[in-house]
């Protein structure tokens, strides 16, 4: 039917902004580390998207795990308190694609995923991260 692959695209979006925006309100709390969201990645990698990605070229699963990584914290960059918070963005958003990507079976070094603009994901928020979600990445 028309207009059921955007339904498609926004239900995995809300599903996937409902675990980021928890981890986030954990993390925030201090009551969430890097191991913690790392689990909470694998699982959603595990279930329903292990199978799918097992049929995708390496270079293609690389790529939608890093793209994934970047956009779930600039998606936030409009909201209000971002600079605040831009550091829980990106310690979840790194932790949380992490561990799906050990979930999926392709494990990727976070840090080195690169953003359209071709930096990475250590230089663009590598200064925020903290010493536990830097030691559990890469």
């Amino acid at each position: 039917s028309p207009g059921s692959n955007f339904h498609v695209y926004i239900g995995h979006a809300q599903a996937v902004n409902k675990y980021f925006g928890k981890e986030v309100d954990n993390w925030i709390r201090g009551k969430s580390f890097a191991s913690d969201i790392i689990e909470v990645g694998m699982v959603i990698g595990e279930t329903g998207h292990a199978e799918a990605y097992q049929n995708w070229d390496d270079d293609v699963k690389e790529e939608t795990i890093c793209e994934m990584a970047h956009d779930l914290v600039e998606q936030m960059e409009e909201t209000c308190w971002y600079d605040m918070y831009k550091p829980a963005y990106a310690n979840v958003a790194a932790n949380l694609m992490y561990g799906f990507s050990q979930g999926v079976e392709y494990e990727v070094d976070i840090l080195e995923c690169k953003s359209d603009n071709n930096e990475t994901f250590y230089d663009v928020f590598g200064d925020i991260l903290s010493d536990d979600t830097m030691s559990s990445v890469h």
